[in-house]
């Protein structure tokens, strides 16, 4: 019986890793590659980031994305494979770590500061331990004044693309 127990507890971490291992090398987003599995949900995006950043802000339940032209989002919460997809990203839900253009919103700001860089706002995220998200904004009318802002959570679906911002996870290293 504590065999049973041992295999049941262990094989949702093995499936994830080896769903990882499986993966093509290469940069992410994984071009004209597009993933099988247990879809989670789909929703309409109009860039990759928005559909790498949907993922990334919904903590409990996607681990995989998918974007196809012009606006199709596929969110998966495991996958059992992939095929090639002409025109197609996918990518890991921790893949990129962090997204340009694109700030959080509405979430729990544990923190908020003035940052001179995107590295240095990660880091601020990185040492403080309830921090899960972080946003840096270039603020052009006063060089020395960037804002970083520090979330435990953010609302799934609460981005918007933003000029100048850098979004991220908690252990993304610029």
């Amino acid at each position: 019986m504590k065999f049973y127990i041992l295999i049941a507890t262990l094989l949702p971490a093995l499936v994830l890793a080896n769903q990882n291992s499986s993966l093509p090398k290469a940069k992410c987003p994984l071009e004209d590659i597009e993933f099988d599995g247990q879809v989670w949900d789909a929703t309409s995006e109009s860039s990759w980031q928005e559909c790498a950043a949907g993922c990334m802000t919904t903590t409990y339940a996607c681990n995989f994305w998918t974007w196809k032209a012009p606006t199709s989002c596929t969110l998966w919460s495991s996958t059992s494979g992939f095929h090639e997809s002409e025109g197609v990203l996918s990518s890991a839900k921790d893949c990129p770590c962090h997204l340009e253009g694109i700030s959080f919103l509405r979430g729990t700001v544990v923190a908020t500061n003035f940052s001179p860089s995107p590295t240095d706002c990660g880091a601020s995220c990185k040492d403080l331990e309830t921090c899960l998200l972080w946003t840096w904004n270039r603020v052009n009318n006063y060089p020395n004044r960037n804002d970083c802002f520090l979330f435990s959570s953010v609302s799934s679906w609460y981005f918007r693309e933003n000029e100048g911002a850098i979004s991220g996870t908690k252990d993304c290293a610029l």
